[in-house]
């Protein structure tokens, strides 16, 4: 790419609806122009305002962004929640596209966690369909380390589904809290992969492996959970955008192949999982990344797409 490219290009990429032939191309690009990766940078931090930043660009030209942070209140949708069943008692965790509850789920006195879309009857049909999709594809996967689905619905104009509520702490935080020795390190991680094998075997992409997607409860049994970007293989990818540069997964860049770095989609398969976990198993054996990731964008694609991780015995 001799020149830089229009904005309207760069908002494609970083939305991720660039072709694939040329996001390789414009990867390498942002990663060497001080100009296009500040433009990207300047993009991505819109993603803290906009909970879909590809919903954002879908249709309009990339805005500046506003000066402050758009508030919302953590309890602004439970005080006006009613789920048909189920009582809401708090909320434990918020991202991008939906935030998660527990609840007591009343038919069976329970606790449940219910995740509900956050925009809600305003949310895209691209968002809705992301949404149904992570609720029928871990629907489909009954192993003991992956929360699946108990129900979903629709109420108040809002998608929701409700899945068991584990009372667990995410991987890395686990990991830091029980100093656990080599060996048991080991054996949680290959209960990790026993998982994401089981996935894999029945043809679904997890594509966001990452340590706050991995819950560990008090007797150290590892749970998968948040199949929202995950695909089947035997599929086409028909969202490029869900692996590309969002601010949704911004926070994931740190365990992103080098495929999903530069944007090549069409090479995503079950070796992209495989890649991170590697990084996760690097990061719980030696409390470090691979590779740097800080600095600009730029240099964390540079990074992840050509540096070569660290020998994990320097640690």
């Amino acid at each position: 790419m001799s020149h830089c490219p229009q904005e309207e290009q760069l908002a494609g990429y970083v939305a991720g609806t660039c072709p694939s032939a040329e996001a390789p191309d414009m990867a390498l690009h942002i990663a060497a122009c001080a100009e296009c990766a500040r433009w990207v940078e300047e993009a991505l931090a819109n993603e803290a305002i906009f909970p879909s930043l590809h919903d954002a660009l879908a249709d309009v030209k990339p805005t500046p962004a506003p000066s402050g942070p758009r508030k919302m209140p953590t309890n602004q949708l439970h005080g006006s929640l009613n789920i048909d069943g189920y009582q809401i008692l708090e909320e434990i965790g918020r991202g991008g596209m939906g935030v998660v509850y527990r609840a007591i789920q009343l038919s069976t006195k329970r606790d449940v966690a219910l995740k509900i879309l956050l925009d809600g009857p305003f949310a895209s049909a691209t968002t809705k369909r992301r949404f149904e999709r992570e609720v029928e594809l871990a629907a489909q996967l009954q192993h003991p380390s992956i929360i699946t689905p108990l129900e979903s619905g629709i109420a108040d104009g809002r998608y929701y589904f409700a899945m068991p509520f584990v009372r667990g702490q995410r991987l890395d935080s686990y990991l830091k809290g029980q100093k656990l020795a080599l060996e048991p390190t080991l054996r949680l991680f290959t209960k990790i992969c026993d998982a994401v094998n089981y996935s894999h075997q029945r043809g679904v992409i997890h594509r966001d492996l990452k340590p706050s997607n991995i819950l560990v409860d008090n007797r150290g049994t590892p749970f998968i959970l948040d199949f929202g970007l995950a695909k089947v293989a035997s599929q086409p990818d028909v969202e490029p955008s869900i692996v590309s540069l969002t601010g949704q997964v911004l926070g994931t860049l740190p365990y992103m192949s080098p495929e999903q770095a530069l944007g090549a989609h069409r090479d995503i398969d079950i070796r992209t999982d495989v890649y991170s976990l590697g990084v996760i198993l690097y990061e719980m054996l030696t409390e470090r990344y691979p590779y740097r990731v800080v600095g600009t964008i730029a240099d964390i694609l540079r990074n992840i797409a050509e540096a070569e991780p660290e020998r994990p015995s320097t640690w």
